[in-house]
């Protein structure tokens, strides 16, 4: 049997991967996954001690938000110059912690929203195409031809974009951020509903969560493609 687990935890700064020395000249390797632990270690009574935290899986915003957001953080993602007079809004506001979400993408970003009229949250879908980001999009046939919709700045900019073809609603208001982050609530993508109605949004990395909503997007992406008839 194995007596006494003697001494150190190493751990390496780039990986977590933990090594425990045991009194027979041989050691166990403990492997415990990055991005579900954060691992930490502390003396407690003359001894080490293994402490593991897990951090928040889900994120609730809510609106409208009590000022516009400062553009300075919308178009440059850059301090405000003049911060401490500045009357619009910075990083508490619901909108920043949403496009601070859409930022985060890598590889691909799909949204499946009813209306897109603001132009903060188009400006954003605009720069990720423009850093080579797929980005996809479905929408409702009748509410992309308003005069305000973004649409079809988008489509011009090279974004591809699919509709339903019928007279009933593509209701959904939901984003996926690279298959890791799921954008949900009853969220158009409107200026009423960032400074105006109430409204919420739920941020999640719950992969329980995730796996139905891309299969949807994919469903719905497969049905509207052109020359079908949905």
């Amino acid at each position: 049997m194995l007596h006494v687990v003697k001494k150190f935890v190493f751990k390496y700064a780039c990986q977590p991967l933990f090594y425990v020395w045991i009194t027979h000249a041989s050691y166990v390797t403990i492997k415990i996954t990055y991005l579900s632990l954060m691992t930490s270690v502390r003396g407690i009574s003359g001894r080490k001690e293994i402490k593991q935290q897990t951090g928040p899986k889900s994120t609730v915003l809510f609106f409208p938000d009590k000022k516009q957001l400062c553009g300075s953080l919308v178009h440059q993602s850059k301090k405000c110059p003049g911060l401490e007079t500045c009357l619009f809004g910075h990083k508490e506001t619901s909108l920043w912690k949403l496009i601070d979400t859409l930022e985060s993408s890598q590889f691909k970003l799909d949204v499946c929203v009813f209306v897109i009229t603001s132009q903060d949250l188009a400006d954003i879908l605009i720069k990720k195409h423009k850093e080579g980001i797929i980005v996809r999009i479905v929408t409702d046939c009748e509410k992309m031809d308003l005069n305000c919709s973004q649409i079809e700045q988008m489509r011009s900019k090279g974004i591809q974009v699919r509709h339903d073809k019928t007279s009933y609603f593509m209701h959904h208001k939901f984003a996926l951020v690279d298959d890791k982050f799921l954008v949900n609530g009853s969220f158009n993508w409107t200026k009423q509903a960032i400074t105006g109605n109430q409204e919420n949004v739920i941020i999640s990395a719950e992969k329980d969560l995730i796996t139905p909503y891309k299969k949807q997007f994919e469903k719905l992406w497969n049905m509207y493609k052109p020359g079908s008839q949905q």
